[in-house]
């Protein structure tokens, strides 16, 4: 996935050039260890809170609350190990991208293509020229087999090893293997039985269908008015409580509206 992201991200893979990092903001390096990190930040706030800016006699203004914000939401994103991962791959602007992926701009993502390295665009090539020999080898494979043109040596297991490394990425269900099995007569069990796998995975697929249809299509303001805060001061567990109740979408009208309102209907 990050894989695919940075030949759409610009180089710097912040909101702005000129911002802080979010190790500068909470004062340490990007090799710090969780206590440096915890230490640091309680310094931090010490200096920056508008609290105690406003005990030493100074005034306060709107960006020192911004700037005290912003590092408070770095702190969170620094001391959960896979967000500082995905920080330190695709950086602040990625990372907004990745939690909230209808702030993406369609023009952005095309012009940072364009202007990503030769090797990021490689990878993009390489992925989906492999997923286009995927899909398009394993029904010829199949047709050769029901002809008969691979010999009568030839068995279904072999025929489908396309099918199978596929399956070990996208962890379908695995179901297709026992088909094979019984297709070659490798295996004598009722088809009922055979299916099982396909059973329990209509069963997840429709789990995630009823959370999905539980879930409210907000605007941003409606969500910040449902959460009673900004979406920025919310800490992780608060942000991942709201992607599990809301889908947040620019404006309650056109095509993004229509596509997230018919996925949920579905």
């Amino acid at each position: 996935f990050l894989c695919c992201c940075r030949s759409f991200l610009s180089s710097s893979g912040r909101a702005d050039n000129d911002e802080e990092s979010y190790y500068d903001l909470v004062g340490i390096t990007p090799k710090a260890t969780p206590d440096e990190l915890k230490k640091s930040y309680k310094l931090q706030s010490l200096l920056m809170h508008p609290d105690k800016l406003a005990q030493r006699g100074k005034s306060v203004t709107p960006a020192d609350r911004d700037r005290f914000t912003r590092m408070h939401h770095a702190y969170e994103v620094l001391s959960h190990s896979r967000r500082r991962e995905t920080y330190d791959a695709i950086g602040e602007r990625g990372m907004k991208w990745v939690e909230e992926p209808l702030s993406v701009d369609p023009q952005e993502l095309a012009h940072n293509f364009a202007t990503s390295s030769i090797l990021d665009r490689s990878k993009i090539f390489a992925i989906f020229l492999g997923a286009y020999v995927a899909v398009f080898l394993l029904p010829i494979l199949i047709c050769l087999m029901a002809d008969g043109t691979l010999g009568d040596g030839a068995r279904w297991v072999a025929v489908l090893v396309p099918l199978w490394v596929w399956d070990v990425f996208i962890l379908f269900y695995h179901s297709r293997v026992l088909l094979a099995l019984q297709l070659d007569g490798y295996i004598a069990a009722p088809w009922s039985i055979v299916f099982i796998p396909v059973y329990l995975w209509d069963v997840i697929a429709l789990r995630r269908k009823v959370i999905l249809a539980s879930m409210t299509v907000v605007t941003h303001e409606e969500l910040e008015l449902a959460i009673g805060k900004k979406i920025g001061e919310c800490d992780a567990t608060e942000r991942e409580e709201v992607h599990k109740r809301f889908i947040v979408v620019p404006v309650k009208s056109g095509s993004i509206y229509d596509a997230d309102y018919s996925n949920i209907g579905t």
